[in-house]
């Protein structure tokens, strides 16, 4: 049974054989969600350019975390401040400019004078990309029928590539323009400017594919928010659009729309035989239309406070905060919080300092910076199929909760084995197992917590979600610093326990919100 909530059955034109189960009716949404990688790749940048940006300015262990701090931290402000923003204004705003902003913040970070500047403009850089992870998934999934939602597990293989595609840059240009340590060092004739040169190479790959989701790939914004927002005649041109483009036709017009608003959700769907929008639940009474296919009530929608004052701002956010804290909706944001946020923290405990810990492997060598990159290269590509793993494990009998738990578990043992061999073979090894066990976990976590939601309260819920696990990521380096000194295999110790107890909240969620009739949309 679908749950109640904003609901959006396709008419049988658009369920074709030649759709292959709405196949097409979601090609023109990968383009644009495989540039998610690519705001991945500065994301994962400061695991790259830490040990360097560390002998530049010869910070200690307990100072250079600020660098992974200030990231998360804009991380944090961008996931909660843009999640808010999708359901209030739309999810195209925050899809169309996260990345362009990432961009510009990114290639800024490449000229800073000096640390603390750094730290303030990947504090910006953070906003930008925190916002867009969960933005992005919201709207793609809205676009997914349920016999496809997988993809957005299998999707997330583009934050693998972007992963990939940061260690390569940093293993290009890094080792040219680097000094492993700050004596000797001509820090003023560009000795150690490798760092900034792949800041700079990142920032302007991702302003080339800012300017294509502008021009050359362009998306809708979500007909599931636009009708629940009760912008009716706008949703109709969508679906219009999203008909055309799978070479078929829809007959729909503005008067044809209903919105219905329940307990703070929406439930719409396109009945097969009349092709109209109706309440899902035949007992619950029919809003009213307006003879331009308007809810009467739209005023009383979230974020719509009557006559606009200084203050609309903060009492439309306000009362959508609230609505994570209704009845239905409590414990399942609370655990998706402990979940996220215990992730993140151990997920960067390790991450943050894979980079130093490889290198320090490597012994006082000159190839010490050269190996230690290439060991971070096969890191990144072994977490490419992960990806794939959790979109096959999701769709079997172990479901959502069962795959992440499993998936979270596995991640915890590989980081116990990584902790224990000594041999350089067993050391990179047992690495990449952690990112191919860690990619399918995120693969999984990043594809079920859009699904777990309402329509209403889906980007805030994700943002929010993501918001937390940007604080931990906080905390996480900066404890990660002080553990570093006590012990090295310290801070990987603590990530392998919080990664045994993120397992048990996995399995305390409730049952997975998946709908199985045919053709129909994300709810």
């Amino acid at each position: 049974m679908v749950p109640r909530d904003l609901t959006l059955v396709t008419s049988p034109n658009l369920d074709s054989p030649r759709s292959s189960e709405d196949e097409d009716s979601i090609t023109s949404s990968q383009g644009d969600e495989a540039e998610r990688g690519l705001e991945e790749t500065l994301e994962k940048l400061g695991f790259v350019i830490l040990p360097r940006v560390q002998v530049h300015w010869n910070l200690g262990s307990e100072v250079v975390g600020v660098l992974s701090a200030s990231t998360m931290a804009g991380m944090m402000v961008g996931a909660v401040g843009w999640g808010v923003v999708s359901d209030l204004v739309g999810r195209a705003l925050p899809f169309h400019s996260t990345l362009l902003l990432t961009a510009i913040f990114g290639i800024a970070a490449s000229f800073s004078p000096n640390f603390w500047v750094l730290c303030t403009w990947l504090f910006c850089l953070g906003t930008a990309v925190g916002g867009s992870m969960p933005t992005d998934g919201t709207l793609f999934l809205e676009n997914l029928p349920h016999s496809k939602q997988y993809l957005l597990t299998l999707l997330s293989v583009f934050f693998s590539f972007g992963a990939v595609l940061s260690a390569t840059t940093g293993f290009a240009l890094l080792p040219k323009k680097s000094c492993k340590t700050f004596e000797g060092c001509d820090i003023d004739g560009g000795a150690n400017n490798g760092w900034r040169h792949v800041l700079l190479a990142l920032g302007s790959i991702n302003l080339l594919c800012a300017l294509a989701r502008f021009i050359v790939l362009r998306l809708h914004e979500s007909p599931r928010f636009l009708v629940a927002n009760g912008r009716s005649n706008e949703a109709v041109v969508v679906l219009r659009s999203i008909a055309t483009f799978n070479d078929e036709s829809m007959t729909i017009e503005p008067v044809d729309v209903r919105p219905q608003l329940l307990a703070g959700d929406s439930s719409v769907i396109i009945d097969e035989e009349q092709r109209t929008l109706m309440p899902e639940s035949p007992t619950s009474p029919i809003t009213p239309r307006s003879p331009h296919g308007r809810s009467p009530h739209r005023h009383h929608l979230p974020g719509r406070h009557g006559p606009k004052s200084k203050w609309a701002w903060f009492h439309s956010w306000k009362a959508q905060m609230g609505r994570l804290f209704s009845p239905k909706w409590r414990r399942t944001v609370i655990l998706m919080w402990i979940i996220w946020g215990a992730m993140a923290f151990a997920y960067t405990m390790f991450n943050v300092w894979l980079p130093a810990i490889l290198e320090s492997r490597q012994g006082e060598s000159d190839d010490a910076i050269h190996g230690a990159l290439k060991d971070v290269v096969l890191y990144s590509v072994a977490g490419c199929p992960g990806s794939i793993i959790g979109a096959w494990m999701i769709q079997t009998k172990l479901g959502r909760r069962q795959s992440l738990a499993l998936c979270t578990v596995a991640t915890g043992l590989c980081m116990f084995v990584f902790i224990r061999v000594r041999s350089n073979n067993a050391v990179i090894v047992s690495s990449m197992f952690v990112s191919l066990t860690g990619t399918a976990m995120y693969a999984v976590l990043y594809g079920m917590t859009p699904e777990t939601f309402g329509t209403s309260i889906r980007g805030t819920a994700c943002g929010t979600s993501a918001a937390l696990s940007r604080l931990a990521g906080v905390v996480a380096p900066v404890i990660a610093g002080f553990l570093l000194a006590v012990k090295p295999e310290l801070p990987l110790i603590t990530a392998t326990a919080v990664y045994i107890g993120t397992a048990l909240c996995s399995l305390l969620l409730p049952p997975d919100r998946v709908s199985r009739g045919p053709a129909v949309f994300a709810h």
